[in-house]
Parts: structure tokens; C-alpha cells; sequence
């Protein structure tokens, strides 16, 4: 029985990829994959500590060596970029760089444009820790993107001192707050607004939210790839905390906001009813 029931496991293992292809690709034919810029506003005064005037650029979850899709939507938030502006672009996770040297100089190239626009920082997503990382932090560095691990930094933009910080993965046992983070009830935690780049919005609310911080982006859950008609409940979402998986703004706390994206790459370039997109979230001047 043993031996019989293990044949079966590896047959099934050999055609389950056969029988996948046809429904991905009749997936795809009935849903094409579709993308979108969507545009967000916040009040500034409505912030902890309220925030002057800000444009942001949020794109998550590339995936670029899924192929050419991913390449050309990059491209798309990069000449989105060109005609929309923003003050700074934050990327939160899962970069995925193409492995074929072409492909990837490519990539490379476009994410170098993008940092020639605007200063341009990341935090890591669960896919980003596999075995070719260094090279993967190395290529991002080079096209200057300000890659943050458990790390934060000081900038002023707009005549206004902003700190943002980028935590690991929880998924991969990375996420360390306290590093770079401070807890609300320290002095001083609140003396500038913090812009937090987390991967996965779960860690939001299972790990972060006794730190001080801003505004919040994340990515992750893909906006479900696939949403319930006429509901916003995502049933193939890889998170704990479904509701996070509506992309858009999310109230926390008082003062504190996330941004989630539903990220600009695909799982096998399908999503049903819930386009991928980019964010340009717009904080206004607090109100007098």
C-alpha cells in the first residue's frame, strides 16, 4: 500500500502542472489581468504628528521574473512617475529581479530611472530571502534605491524632517521594531512623522502597532487576487487580517494610517475581479 500510494503522489505530482496550464491560461482569457493607478488622500492635520505636504509613490510586490508582464508594468509606474510626479516612491517588497542577464539590465535600468526621478526606498518582502539576497540587495543599491532593514533614516523633503524606516519580514523571522522604531510612550516618538515600509499588513497589527509611526505601507496580500463579487472579502489572501487585503487606506489608531497596495505583479499572472495597481497617496498641508 505504502509503495502503491507513493506512485500515485508522484504521478499526480508530474501531471498536476499539465492539468494547470489550461485552466491558468482559459483564467486568463476570461479575466485578463488588469492594472490601475489609484489615487489616495490624507489630511495632514489628521496625522500623529500632523504632516506638511507630501506626495508619495507606493508600488509593492513587482515580481519581475514573471515575465514580461511584470517588466512592462514597472515600466508604466516609471512613466507614470515621469507624468505625475511625487516627492518620494516607496517600494515594499518582493522584487523578484529577473535572473536572465538581459531581462534583468532592463529591470535594472527602469528602476534607475525611477531613482533619478525622485529618492526611492524599499523594505524586503518574503520573497526577497533566498540565496542570491546579496546580489539582489547589491542590484538595488546600484540603481540607487535606499534599501532599509530593521534600519531608518532621517530626510527633509518639502522643508519637512521626515524619518522613514524599513522592517524585515515576519514570515522569515526578520522583523525587529525595536531596532528602528520607537514605542509611543518614549519621549520624543512622536517628534517627527514616521513613514513605516512593512511587507506583509499583518505585522501592523500582530507587531507594530505599540510603536510610533505615521503612515504605513504595505503590499503582500495582492489584493486577494481574486475578490468576492459585490463584497470585499478576499478568500485566497495570504494574511491573517482578510479586511487588509482591500488595497487603499486603513485607520489603525488615531493618527495612524496604512496604505496597502495590491501590488503591481501576479501568482501565475491571474487576478478575478481585483486589479493589481500603484498608489499616489497625497498628504495635504494640515489645516489651520
Amino acid at each position: 500500500m505504502r509503495s502503491c500510494l507513493t506512485r500515485w503522489q508522484c504521478i499526480c505530482r508530474s501531471l498536476c502542472p499539465l492539468l494547470a496550464a489550461p485552466v491558468v491560461w482559459l483564467l486568463r482569457l476570461v479575466w485578463p489581468p488588469k492594472f490601475a493607478f489609484r489615487a489616495e488622500r490624507l489630511d495632514g492635520s489628521a496625522l500623529r504628528p500632523p504632516a506638511g505636504a507630501l506626495r508619495v509613490l507606493h508600488a509593492s510586490d513587482l515580481h519581475l521574473s514573471q515575465g514580461r508582464l511584470a517588466v512592462r508594468r514597472l515600466r508604466r509606474v516609471v512613466e507614470a512617475a515621469h507624468e505625475r510626479g511625487a516627492d518620494l516612491a516607496v517600494l515594499t517588497g518582493d522584487f523578484e529581479l529577473p535572473i536572465s542577464v538581459p531581462r534583468r539590465v532592463e529591470v535594472m535600468g527602469l528602476l534607475s530611472e525611477l531613482c533619478s526621478l525622485m529618492p526611492t526606498y524599499a523594505c524586503l518582502g518574503n520573497h526577497d530571502y533566498k540565496i542570491d539576497q546579496q546580489d539582489l540587495l547589491r542590484d538595488l543599491r546600484q540603481c540607487g534605491v535606499v534599501v532599509l532593514v530593521n534600519e531608518a533614516v532621517t530626510v527633509t523633503i518639502n522643508g519637512q524632517e521626515l524619518r522613514l524606516v524599513g522592517v524585515g519580514d515576519f514570515w522569515k523571522s526578520d522583523l525587529a521594531p525595536e531596532k528602528c522604531l520607537s514605542l509611543k510612550e518614549d519621549d520624543n516618538a512622536w517628534a517627527v512623522p514616521t513613514l513605516l515600509l512593512v511587507h506583509n499588513p499583518d505585522a501592523i497589527l500582530m507587531y507594530l502597532q505599540k510603536f510610533a509611526w505615521t503612515v504605513a505601507f504595505s503590499g503582500h496580500a495582492h489584493g486577494g487576487q481574486l475578490r468576492v463579487p459585490f463584497t470585499n472579502w478576499y478568500p485566497l489572501a495570504p494574511i491573517r487580517h482578510n479586511y487588509l487585503a482591500r488595497p487603499g487606506l486603513h485607520e489603525i489608531a488615531p493618527g495612524q494610517t496604512l496604505c496597502e497596495s495590491a501590488g503591481v505583479g501576479n501568482f501565475l499572472g491571474i487576478r478575478i475581479n481585483s486589479q493589481g495597481d500603484a498608489i499616489f497617496l497625497s498628504i495635504d498641508e494640515p489645516k489651520q
